[in-house]
Parts: structure tokens; C-alpha cells; sequence
């Protein structure tokens, strides 16, 4: 965090943090207030992410313990698609929906579905007609039962 926030011009991680004005919240100079505000990292599995505005500081409140997976939800240059309200990453509506990433683009992009249509459809359906009603039923429950439950941590 600080080697990223305090790089110099020439450095890997000067355009992506110093240059559009990321810092690390004086606070946090102190080692012990970075720890009694963000507590110990959950598991090696875990790095520092800035979440909920990744395009925001360092500094208490934007700031959780997040494995790789959560932090490539959370990139700058994510797919964000709208489903009932709710904006997910392309990677995080495929996994919702039980599908793989590269399905859920096809659909969206070369088969031009919307995203009610491309997570309603079950895997190896081409074409919106030819699956059954069980199966529409079935995928809009999942997708619904994750909305759901973002719906409550937002809470």
C-alpha cells in the first residue's frame, strides 16, 4: 500500500496510484492505528483492497481484506451489467447464474440478449425459445436469491 501510494515517476505503480492522486490516510502512518482500524489479515489468502470506491484512498472505510477473487470484482475496468436494479460485474453475474464468463459475454455481445434473457436461459441454449419453463424458473431463482442477498448486505 504505502510502496504503491509513495512510488516516484518511472515506477510501475506511479500512473496507477500517485498520478491519479491515491493516498494512504496520514492515520495509517502509525502502525497501530492501521491495525486497530482494519484488524488482522483474515487469511493468506487475503491482500488489502479499497472497497467500496476503488477509486478512492487508503483511509478507514474504504478499506477491507479481500481475496483475489473479490479484488478482480472490484477493478476500474470491470463489465458492469444491470439486472432488476442491481449492478454486477460480468464475472460475478456469470457466477450467480452458474455459468461460465465467456457464456454469459457471448450471449450479451454476439447474440446481442439482454441480461434478464442471457441469465434466464440455461447453459447450451442458443436460442431464448428452446428451453423449457422449469428451466427459466430455475435460473431466475438463483439470480433472484443473489440479488437478494446484496440487497441485504447493503443493509
Amino acid at each position: 500500500m504505502w510502496a504503491r501510494c509513495l512510488a516516484k515517476p518511472g515506477s510501475k505503480y506511479f500512473r496507477l496510484y500517485p498520478k491519479q492522486g491515491i493516498k494512504v490516510c496520514a492515520r495509517w502512518k502509525k502502525f497501530e492505528n492501521f491495525f486497530a482500524d482494519v484488524g488482522p489479515r483474515l487469511s493468506a489468502q487475503h491482500s488489502l483492497d479499497r472497497w467500496p470506491d476503488p477509486h478512492g484512498d487508503y483511509k478507514p472505510g474504504n478499506v477491507r481484506w479481500a481475496t483475489m477473487k473479490e479484488q478482480s470484482n472490484n477493478r476500474r475496468d470491470n463489465r458492469i451489467v444491470e439486472l432488476d436494479g442491481e449492478k454486477f460485474t460480468l464475472s460475478a453475474l456469470a457466477d450467480a447464474a452458474g455459468f461460465k464468463v465467456g457464456t454469459l459475454r457471448s450471449r450479451l455481445a454476439k447474440m446481442g440478449w439482454d441480461a434478464r434473457k442471457a441469465v434466464a436461459a440455461p447453459l447450451n441454449v442458443t436460442s431464448i425459445r428452446s428451453f423449457t419453463d422449469a428451466e427459466l424458473k430455475r435460473q431466475r431463482t438463483a439470480i433472484e436469491t443473489e440479488i437478494q442477498r446484496r440487497r441485504r448486505g447493503k443493509q
